[in-house]
């Protein structure tokens, strides 16, 4: 799942994020076993592994910018990790607020805007009409205007894809979002059996947050057969392109 990215100056002295999760670092962290793993089957290569949640195979490296990472991303992942903590509490068990819903709908599309432009990067692109630049920015000063949130020109003319494509994803995610205004969620609880977690959910209105909790389109807090969570187990593994995984019981 990674991707040829910019690396950092020596010891990225100004913490820009390499690591990039698609799916919340955080949520994966739910389903990960005593050791602090998580079951992975890895598609294209045909077998199942334990990974940490910080593994590259969940991540992107450096895809998208970090006025994005740190910033819009930042915000609807907080909000959401504050209300599947509730649920995976038992805190929360009716149906969910306005509010709560539009906030599980962010978190939603952003998981797949994410993973989708992961999946295809853009590449750094020339400026058109420029010939030089007034200041030729070292990589250091690139660095800490990134950190800041300012995007640059480098002295070869070029911006860097990443800047690109934390732009694309902000705008894919407001058309999403407008799309899906009014959604409602339903918090879907299992017994016995396990949820998986695909790649991504792109297709289907699904988010799993705990092994035996998953939200999905509908209203109130319900109780799932084995044959449903079954049946979801089952597009999980073929909606996914790279990995899914679960926790072992």
């Amino acid at each position: 799942m990674t991707n040829a990215y910019e690396r950092t100056q020596r010891h990225n002295p100004h913490q820009l994020t390499i690591k990039q999760h698609c799916f919340p670092k955080r949520s994966i962290e739910r389903f990960a076993n005593e050791n602090g793993l998580v079951h992975v089957r890895l598609i294209d290569h045909e077998r199942t592994v334990f990974l940490k949640p910080d593994d590259n195979n969940f991540c992107g490296l450096r895809t998208w910018d970090q006025r994005a990472e740190d910033g819009f991303m930042k915000e609807i992942e907080d909000k959401f990790q504050n209300i599947a903590d509730l649920i995976a509490e038992g805190k929360i068990v009716r149906r969910l607020t306005r509010d709560e819903e539009d906030i599980i709908t962010d978190m939603y599309i952003l998981w797949n805007c994410r993973w989708h432009w992961n999946k295809h990067p853009i590449k750094d692109t020339k400026v058109q009409g420029v010939s030089d630049v007034s200041r030729r920015l070292s990589k250091d000063e690139q660095e800490r205007l990134e950190k800041a949130g300012i995007g640059v020109i480098r002295p070869d003319l070029t911006i860097s894809g990443r800047n690109l494509t934390g732009v694309r994803i902000q705008l894919n995610f407001s058309d999403e979002r407008e799309r899906m205004r009014g959604f409602n969620w339903a918090i879907l609880n299992c017994r016995g059996s396990a949820f998986y977690v695909p790649d991504n959910a792109s297709d289907k209105a699904i988010l799993p947050v705990t092994p035996n909790i998953c939200l999905v389109n509908g209203q109130g807090y319900q109780f799932a057969s084995e044959h449903k969570v079954l049946a979801i187990n089952a597009w999980a593994m073929q909606t996914s392109d790279k990995y899914y995984f679960w926790k072992s019981l």
